[in-house]
């Protein structure tokens, strides 16, 4: 079974590169790149969006990390047909990273996850800032959702935001819970993401898309565990948090 998004475009050998591995292992799950359009600029948090995708690539490619079900992107990603039921298909309760959640039930099968860079599509998103904003969101919220299942997904995202730049720490501290304050950002950043930019200052650019996104991730995670600012007591505290809220909802 091959996934294949409806903005990505397979280059000549795609399919046959997938193949190749499922012909030498009943148990691969494979993924391929997804690569901006060459040659062609996009709005610069669709630019962030594939470099942070590059970034993983190659770290994939270097062998600094082996593929997991982090990297399990249906837009260009194959396994057998019975695995996937097997693992009981997409649950209908994401409409974002549902991706990801099927692939946690595929390694809890035990099949063995490959990064294929041969396996090359060309991935042109057609998204306008806001809708980028929302989807960042989406991803906090139904990061949630796989904690209650998966206590491990939201440690990592904690783990992961300790490391990051200080920006993109100090951003969410400062607006998520505060409605008015991730409003006012969002306004600053906008002007600045609507030039046109020569590529040497593209990086103030990227640095703004990577605090916008972080802001919004973490709205999403607050969002959905009832935490608001409290989420910065850590993965444990939002989870108890989004499990008494759903037992309120429940009753």
């Amino acid at each position: 079974m091959l996934f294949l998004d409806d903005d990505v475009v397979p280059e000549r050998g795609t399919i046959a590169h997938h193949v190749a591995i499922h012909q030498n292992s009943d148990d691969a799950v494979v993924m391929g790149p997804m690569l901006p359009p060459s040659g062609r600029r996009m709005p610069p948090w669709l630019e962030w969006e594939a470099l942070m995708l590059q970034k993983q690539y190659r770290a994939m490619a270097a062998g600094q990390f082996t593929p997991t079900p982090r990297q399990f992107y249906t837009a260009n990603a194959s396994v057998r047909r019975r695995h996937v039921i097997r693992a009981g298909g997409f649950d209908e309760r994401y409409r974002r990273a549902e991706d990801v959640d099927l692939a946690y039930r595929l390694a809890a099968l035990g099949l063995c996850f490959h990064f294929e860079p041969r396996a090359v599509v060309t991935h042109e998103p057609d998204r306008t800032l806001a809708g980028w904003l929302r989807v960042a969101r989406e991803y906090g919220r139904f990061d949630v959702l796989a904690g209650m299942e998966r206590p491990a997904v939201l440690r990592y995202s904690y783990d992961e935001w300790h490391r990051r730049h200080l920006l993109n720490r100090a951003l969410p501290r400062l607006c998520v819970g505060h409605a008015r304050r991730e409003r006012l950002i969002i306004l600053a950043a906008r002007p600045l993401l609507a030039l046109r930019l020569p590529e040497r200052m593209a990086p103030l650019q990227r640095l703004a898309c990577s605090a916008l996104f972080n802001v919004q991730y973490w709205q999403g995670v607050a969002d959905a565990s009832g935490q608001g600012e409290r989420i910065w007591s850590g993965a444990a505290a939002a989870l108890a948090g989004a499990r008494a809220r759903r037992g309120r909802e429940a009753s």
